[in-house]
């Protein structure tokens, strides 16, 4: 269980090698369930500095989000601060509506770096804030989702174009790739809908889809 979602194997499914990963509600029980998805577990794929990118397009529902991003089980509070010893990369996170549904984010998406742990105390981070697509397109449609990590900077590209870049929060540590959908009520990415997402295989269920991830690490 994180936040209010049931992490479910038959929330993510592979056809046509495309990964598919649905969020839905269960009807008898009202219970959400989703997929989330790390290359951690052996033989797994860890890595230090390189190129990693995915392709990948996202329909999401307010109260829930999906992203592609790097993790090191290191990141915990050092004092003082040491990112190098590992850190949280939000490569993107895609979200349909603010907090609140305060406002459609939907051709949004953002990147972030958080270290030191997870207390609301002693967490630090630094994120790109929300870029928008370019008029007429959508993320419904494929994109092209990259980060180049090197001991100085972390450099984000969509479809080869840089938006982003950051000299803080640097790891030096393996990190492993997440692919992971979420739902968590009431905070940034909304409010859940009233009945939820639907049974699986629904019209309204929110999806994540990966066509590939692929990773070039520094020598």
């Amino acid at each position: 269980m994180r936040d209010q979602a049931q992490q479910a194997t038959d929330a993510a499914d592979v056809s046509n090698s495309v990964l598919t990963i649905s969020t839905y509600t269960d009807p008898s029980t009202g219970a959400h369930h989703t997929g989330f998805l790390d290359t951690k577990t052996s033989p797994g794929c860890e890595f230090t500095f390189g190129y990693v990118e995915a392709r990948i397009r996202f329909v999401n529902r307010p109260g829930q989000w999906s992203a592609f991003w790097l993790l090191s089980d290191q990141n915990r509070a050092y004092t003082p601060p040491n990112p190098a010893a590992g850190v949280e990369i939000d490569i993107i996170e895609h979200r349909a509506v603010e907090a609140n549904n305060a406002a459609d984010v939907s051709n949004g998406h953002s990147s972030a770096v958080h270290w030191n742990g997870y207390a609301a105390a002693e967490i630090k981070s630094i994120g790109s804030g929300v870029r928008t697509l370019p008029a007429g397109k959508s993320f419904s449609d494929w994109h092209t989702v990259s980060l180049l990590w090197t001991p100085t900077k972390y450099q984000f590209y969509l479809d080869g174009t840089q938006f982003w870049e950051t000299t803080e929060g640097i790891s030096q540590s393996d990190e492993y790739i997440l692919l992971t959908s979420e739902i968590k009520d009431k905070a940034w990415a909304g409010d859940i809908p009233p009945d939820g997402y639907g049974p699986r295989g629904a019209s309204t269920n929110p999806v994540m889809q990966v066509d590939w991830v692929r990773v070039w690490q520094l020598p």
